[in-house]
């Protein structure tokens, strides 16, 4: 289970998630994870957000991701415009 919520229950396999998915294609095409930025709002973005050098929770973020999260260099506050302006 990835992350418990009264309306969702989302069940992957361990080590099956948006983290993973960018190890895997910032490999495939040479890039840095450190060199990558990425904007999340639910928990199933919790380790996309950590394994980029720059993450960012957006403002309209679930409240488990906002609470429980480690220290991101992103500003939780961001409108749900600001990936633009952020960029």
């Amino acid at each position: 289970m990835c992350f418990p919520a009264t309306d969702c229950l989302e069940v992957l396999p361990v080590g099956c998630n948006k983290g993973a998915a960018l190890t895997v294609l910032t490999q495939h095409l040479g890039l840095s994870l450190r060199d990558c930025m990425a904007f999340g709002d639910a928990m199933n973005d919790r380790e996309m957000l950590v394994s980029v050098g720059s993450g960012f929770i957006m403002g309209n973020a679930m409240p488990q991701l906002r609470g429980g999260a480690p220290a991101f260099t992103g500003d939780w506050t961001l409108p749900k415009s600001g990936c633009l302006s952020t960029i």
